[in-house]
């Protein structure tokens, strides 16, 4: 993860980074089971054109981990408050949206994989796109990962 992206999740959404952190103390073994940025780009070394789908699909989990923190944000607020329900409903109509961007960018990068004769494996497990839980844990765990391998570096 990039400097400035790290600095932006903690900057922004102090309380959520908190949350993750807390919870990878509390049992780092349940993170153990995602993959991180490196494992994924060992996947596509010499290849530029996996590179940049790999790249997307980091990218696309970020963005997707970054709505439901603000979403995270949004709903601690008074959700009788008519404003913010216009304001959850936007937010929820981006979430979806950066949802389908994120599965759709992990098929694409799977299949090319694949074509490659590059190992899938971690993809095949996700599932088909109706599993769309699957795949905003597989953002999830992605993101957290690089936060406290960020955290722990310093």
């Amino acid at each position: 993860m990039k400097k400035e992206k790290y600095d932006f999740f903690h900057d922004t959404y102090p309380q959520e980074v908190a949350e993750v952190e807390e919870r990878f103390k509390k049992n780092p073994r349940y993170f153990e089971t995602f993959q991180d940025v490196d494992s994924l780009k060992t996947l596509v070394e010499g290849d530029p054109l996996l590179q940049k789908l790999c790249e997307n699909v980091v990218e696309n989990a970020y963005r997707y981990t970054e709505i439901l923190f603000e979403f995270n944000s949004l709903i601690s607020g008074n959700p009788e408050d008519r404003k913010q329900a216009e304001e959850w409903s936007h937010l929820d109509t981006i979430r979806k949206v950066c949802h389908d961007a994120l599965i759709d960018s992990v098929a694409i990068f799977s299949r090319n994989l694949r074509s490659k004769g590059r190992n899938n494996e971690i993809f095949q497990k996700l599932g088909s796109k109706e599993n769309r839980v699957a795949y905003g844990n597989f953002a999830l765990g992605l993101t957290y990962k690089e936060l406290i391998k960020e955290e722990e570096n310093g």
